[in-house]
C-alpha cells in the first residue's frame, strides 16, 4: 500500500481521517475560485440559442441527413446510431428530409 499524502510540513491533507495502522483518504470535491465578475454556477449567463436536447439533436440529424444527401444509413453511421434509431427520430420530430 502506498503511503498517505502529506502536506510539506508533514500534516495530513484535508479529507484524509488518521489513525490506526493506516490512513483512510476521503476525496473531495475540486474547488475552483473565481474572480470577482467571472461566471460561476450561482450566475446566469443570456444565451440566444437553445439549450434543449431535443432541438440540439434535430438539428445534428437533419445535419447530418444533409451532409450524406438523404442516404439515411450513412446519416446513421456518422450520428453513432443505429439505422432504426434514426428512421424511429426522424418519425418522433416530423423530419421530412
Amino acid at each position: 500500500m502506498a503511503p498517505a499524502p502529506v502536506t510539506p510540513d508533514h500534516h495530513p491533507q484535508p479529507g484524509m481521517i488518521t489513525g490506526g495502522s493506516s490512513p483512510i483518504i476521503i476525496r473531495q470535491a475540486d474547488q475552483t475560485h473565481l474572480a470577482p465578475g467571472q461566471a460561476g454556477f450561482h450566475e446566469h449567463e443570456e444565451v440566444e440559442e437553445s439549450l434543449s436536447i431535443t432541438e440540439k439533436e434535430k438539428e445534428l440529424i437533419i445535419k447530418a441527413l444533409r451532409k450524406h444527401r438523404g442516404k439515411r444509413k450513412d446519416a446513421a453511421m456518422d450520428l453513432g446510431i443505429s439505422e432504426r434509431t434514426l428512421y424511429r427520430k426522424l418519425k418522433e420530430y416530423h423530419i421530412n428530409e
